[in-house]
């Protein structure tokens, strides 16, 4: 009988060290750039309702979640990475990095302050794929409003990127997506800017 209590004592302990030893920290990202020193929070804050700048957006459901997905090369399966999370659901993580990129850059300030504009983005796809690229497809329209709310202008455009290569690590698909979400700031904000004058339909 001591014996096998002994050995249940040997075993209740190996499963414990076992156990610990196979816990896993989890990892926390953001899709959100911190902003440029030279960007002031009266600026931000002026730019918001003067303008009234209001973006909506929408992502597939199945990366409506803070785990990270990662896409299978040689399949249609998917894999949710349970300990490498986006600080909040994605399409939360994308709205907020385009409000704070959009009303934080500098090409904003161009804008007039008679005018209100509606942007609606919407991701019609994303591939991860690790050791290989990400790539995204989106769209998204830019509407301006005059003072008394009347349609004055409209930009629709369908885009998708040029792959962004990234290696076999989570950390690598993460600075592709931060990459990829920047230069969609990038170009939304330019085109905010034309609106203000003549109607584009490119990407860039």
């Amino acid at each position: 009988m001591k014996s096998m209590m002994r050995d249940l004592l040997v075993f209740t302990c190996i499963c414990f060290v076992t156990s610990c030893a196979t816990v896993h920290t989890t990892n926390f990202y953001t899709l959100t750039k911190p902003l440029p020193a030279s960007v002031k929070d009266e600026q931000i804050s002026t730019v918001k309702h003067a303008n009234m700048i209001n973006i909506s957006v929408d992502v597939p459901d199945g990366l409506k979640r803070p785990q990270i997905v990662i896409n299978n090369k040689n399949d249609s399966s998917i894999q949710l990475l349970e300990h490498n999370r986006w600080l909040s659901a994605f399409d939360d993580e994308l709205s907020d990095a385009l409000h704070s990129g959009i009303h934080g850059n500098t090409y904003i300030q161009a804008l007039t302050s008679n005018n209100r504009y509606k942007i609606s983005v919407q991701l019609l796809q994303m591939d991860t794929i690790l050791a290989d690229k990400v790539a995204t497809h989106f769209h998204w329209k830019i509407r301006r409003h005059n003072s008394d709310d009347k349609l004055t202008s409209a930009n629709e455009l369908v885009c998708e990127f040029n792959a962004k290569p990234i290696g076999n690590s989570v950390d690598s698909a993460v600075e592709a997506m931060q990459a990829i979400v920047q230069d969609l700031i990038q170009i939304i904000s330019q085109q905010i800017i034309k609106v203000e004058t003549a109607q584009t339909d490119k990407c860039n």
